[in-house]
């Protein structure tokens, strides 16, 4: 019993130093920190996410993906899983398949979101809205999104035009 204590304990701390080293941008530390969870038997959702951030600031996009599907296997619904995902088809030129998964986070998890996803959310789609706006018109719930919390009431237009001319 006190073993199984022990490497909590000792987790825990390693979940800090880890949160510690990504906050003070230090992505290959963080990452040895994250093999030494893993060899632990720590694996957990959070702990993923962390592999996925990590891989991501250091530009190793491939292994970036593999952790947020290992971090969506633990938890379907992990709202910064699926914004980095959304940040990855971006980078891609996969805008509408970003675009999409807005989209889908908005209509299922926009309760969920946090401050800083919102931010992050805003910048990109405020973008994209800018740049494209009749784009942005064939994801509803993202204009809903940006009419409802950034007042881009401009952007009804658009959706009005797009019903126009499904008909």
């Amino acid at each position: 019993m006190f073993m199984i204590y022990k490497k909590g304990v000792q987790a825990d701390a390693l979940k800090r130093r880890m949160k510690y080293l990504e906050d003070i941008n230090e992505p290959a530390k963080a990452l040895e920190v994250l093999s030494e969870l893993i060899n632990m038997g720590c694996r957990d959702a959070e702990v993923m996410f962390s592999g996925a951030k990590n891989y991501f600031q250091l530009g190793d996009f491939e292994r970036s993906v593999k952790w947020i599907n290992l971090t969506l296997d633990f938890d379907p619904g992990h709202i910064g899983a699926r914004l980095l995902l959304a940040r990855h088809f971006i980078l891609n030129n996969r805008v509408p398949e970003a675009l999409n998964l807005y989209d889908y986070i908005v209509e299922k998890y926009r309760d969920k979101l946090t401050q800083d996803d919102r931010d992050e959310m805003e910048d990109i789609l405020m973008y994209y809205a800018k740049q494209n706006k009749y784009l942005v018109a064939f994801y509803p719930n993202v204009v809903t999104f940006l009419v409802e919390e950034y007042n881009m009431k401009q952007l009804l237009s658009v959706v009005d035009w797009h019903k126009g001319s499904a008909t």
